[in-house]
């Protein structure tokens, strides 16, 4: 019963301006599934879902009772999700390992989400990143289909972590702007193409992996950054 509402706010909030705070959290989380064609990992009925506190992944607050985090790591699942759904006090959001698919919206994420992996999944379409919340920290979005071109000039300032590699993206990508505290960036096995900045990486920059993206050239002076790891095999990229 709850998740045929589920459907038609999903429908009708599509662009992301939903005012969460008119729903529950049990609401929230169950508008979060309702594209899954299987729950059955979860702990959790799609026809008449159980209490989140008794769902498998789930960690709530002791005081608060609030959604902390869900680990749905390698729970064989697919379908679709809307991650605007997630509840306004969640932390940490893993589903690596699964099979979801379709296309992925991180707009209107929580204030408050600061972890997000759905490493190797079906996910696919083009991946916006310049309205994540200033909470995030590490962002996990490699072994998909994601394709088309990706900016990367507007990411959150305390961003430390992002991984994308083995998708599809494609086109020239500016590195002169990277978050001020990064410390890894893995865009190896993509079709990145063109010239690519690289006298302009922060200086917290430990790894850099932009290997097997033939079309990629430019120059690094590895003086500059000489605690990093910065590997450019098979690309067009020289060491000066």
């Amino acid at each position: 019963m709850h998740l045929a509402v589920v459907s038609l706010h999903a429908s009708d909030t599509g662009l992301g301006k939903a005012d969460k705070s008119l729903f529950s959290q049990q609401t929230l989380m169950e508008m979060l599934i309702a594209g899954f064609s299987s729950t059955q990992t979860l702990n959790v009925d799609l026809e008449n879902p159980a209490d989140i506190s008794e769902w498998e992944g789930v960690s709530l607050d002791a005081i608060s009772k609030n959604v902390q985090s869900i680990d749905w790591s390698n729970r064989q699942l697919e379908g679709s999700m809307l991650l605007m759904w997630l509840p306004p006090a969640i932390r940490v959001f893993n589903a690596k390992g699964n099979a979801l698919g379709g296309s992925l919206s991180l707009v209107g994420l929580p204030n408050t989400l600061e972890d997000v992996s759905l490493l190797t999944n079906k996910l696919d379409g083009s991946l916006i990143l310049t309205d994540l919340p200033e909470s995030t920290q590490k962002l996990a979005l490699s072994g998909n289909k994601f394709s088309g071109l990706v900016d990367l000039t507007r990411l959150p300032a305390g961003m430390a972590y992002l991984t994308l590699y083995h998708n599809f993206l494609e086109g020239p990508i500016d590195l002169t702007a990277l978050p001020p505290h990064l410390e890894a960036l893995y865009l190896h096995g993509n079709l990145f193409r063109g010239s690519v900045n690289l006298n302009n990486l922060p200086q917290s920059i430990e790894t850099l992996n932009l290997s097997n993206n033939g079309e990629l050239s430019g120059f690094i002076d590895r003086k500059l950054y000489p605690r990093a790891r910065i590997l450019t095999d098979q690309t067009g990229i020289k060491s000066v």
